[in-house]
């Protein structure tokens, strides 16, 4: 069974308008620790918000123009009311290969 990584899509007009686009499954072959092409669908992204990466991905998605904000924060809709509003999200917990 071929593993799939998840990230749902929100749209935020305001801090209040906060709405979610789409939900996106990216195979293996898309993450960004296996990715070797030029344009990936995180790309279009201003902000990607986790729950937890290394050090490697956030200096590759800033290479690439993208936010990467790590949370332990578990309601991804949570995550991002917070985020939009200032509010200050709990650490990640510790990441390890």
């Amino acid at each position: 069974m071929a593993t799939e990584f998840f990230r749902i899509i929100y749209s935020v007009n305001n801090s209040t308008d906060i709405s979610e686009l789409k939900r996106l499954n990216l195979p293996k072959e898309l993450s960004m620790h296996e990715f070797k092409g030029q344009s990936h669908p995180l790309d279009e992204l201003d902000v990607l918000i986790t729950g937890g990466c290394g050090n490697g991905f956030i200096h590759k998605m800033q290479s690439r123009q993208v936010t990467v904000i790590a949370t332990s924060e578990e309601e991804p809709l949570t995550a991002v009311k917070n985020y939009v509003t200032g509010k200050q999200l709990p650490p990640a917990k510790p990441h390890h290969h």
